[in-house]
């Protein structure tokens, strides 16, 4: 993910009526640099002004400038001006900053505020984001479990439930909440992330199948030779999981720009140095993701549980290649 802690939908929406109540015409919104600067102009010539504050802040987080939007979001409050969105928004810029205990106060405070149902999911959901950084899976499941059932369906959410219950073993019923999702929701994210959960668990032939077609059909097959030699490992076939995996690794070699990192390639390089035995090289990688993508809630889960082990799935990249 790009970034991993979107807006709620309750926060965008209360964005939107902040936005949309002020004397500038949000159709007239332009980029998030350019707003800053014209918001800031506006709070100079009329002076505090919460909403102001709360428009840049906003824009601020767009930017990744999350000091700066803590700032204005703690005077939209100094100035009379609490509510869902910005206890919502403060919890989030407090989880980026590291900040988890003043997040979940943070939580706790918008609460008191949120009366929609999709407030209190967006809620929910934030404060299952702060107990998945603080490694507190089983809250942070019971948090996103709380969210989802309020009716406010997000794919996001139902994606960090699926890592939460691979984090805690909970195979068959991540299987079985991904069937269920998918079916109210055929996203093709949805569907891949069903796809990995049922090899990571026990995949049978429709799977392999499944795999093996659609990276015979693709240009770029390194996600889908990593998925086969997951599948190749899970049948104790570490000879045939090797080729492909070395084929990960050739593609990226090929693929890879340092210069514009793709997060997604940098995980899969990592995981196929991993099952290869590179357990060193895998976890530069791991640590250049977590540099790069502090807050990703799990998106690397299986690269940060094989790196953490002590012995090696397959043999060395040199011994594989004959080097």
């Amino acid at each position: 993910m790009k970034r991993g802690l979107l807006y709620g939908i309750g926060t965008v929406l209360a964005m939107w009526t902040v936005m949309s109540a002020g004397s500038d015409s949000a159709w007239g919104h332009q980029s998030p640099s350019h707003e800053i600067a014209r918001l800031s102009a506006l709070l100079e010539t009329r002076g505090d002004d919460s909403k102001l504050y709360l428009q840049r802040a906003f824009e601020y987080i767009a930017q990744g400038h999350h000091s700066a939007a803590q700032q204005d979001l703690d005077r939209c409050l100094e100035l009379g001006h609490p509510g869902a969105a910005v206890y919502g928004a403060l919890a989030k810029t407090h989880l980026i900053l590291g900040n988890h205990e003043a997040a979940l106060q943070a939580i706790d405070s918008g609460m008191e505020y949120a009366q929609a149902s999709h407030e209190q999911a967006a809620l929910y959901a934030t404060r299952a984001r702060i107990h998945t950084a603080s490694k507190e899976y089983n809250d942070a499941l019971v948090q996103i479990q709380t969210a989802l059932g309020l009716g406010l369906y997000d794919i996001e959410w139902a994606i960090l439930r699926s890592r939460l219950q691979a984090q805690l073993g909970l195979d068959i019923r991540r299987i079985q909440d991904l069937e269920s999702a998918h079916a109210a929701n055929a996203s093709i994210v949805l569907k891949y992330e069903l796809l990995d959960a049922r090899i990571d668990y026990a995949p049978d032939e429709t799977v392999i199948a499944a795999v093996i077609q659609k990276r015979d059909k693709v240009r770029w097959k390194s996600i889908w030779n990593l998925r086969l030699a997951r599948i190749y490992l899970h049948q104790n076939n570490p000879e045939a999981a090797k080729p492909c995996l070395i084929a990960v690794i050739d593609e990226i070699d090929l693929r890879y720009n340092p210069d514009k990192p793709h997060f997604g390639l940098l995980a899969e390089w990592g995981e196929a140095l991993a099952l290869l035995g590179q357990t060193q090289s895998a976890r530069d990688q791991w640590q250049l993701l977590q540099q790069k993508v502090p807050d990703s809630q799990l998106a690397y889960y299986r690269l940060e549980r094989l790196v953490n082990m002590k012995k090696p799935m397959t043999d060395s990249h040199a011994s594989a290649t004959g080097e």
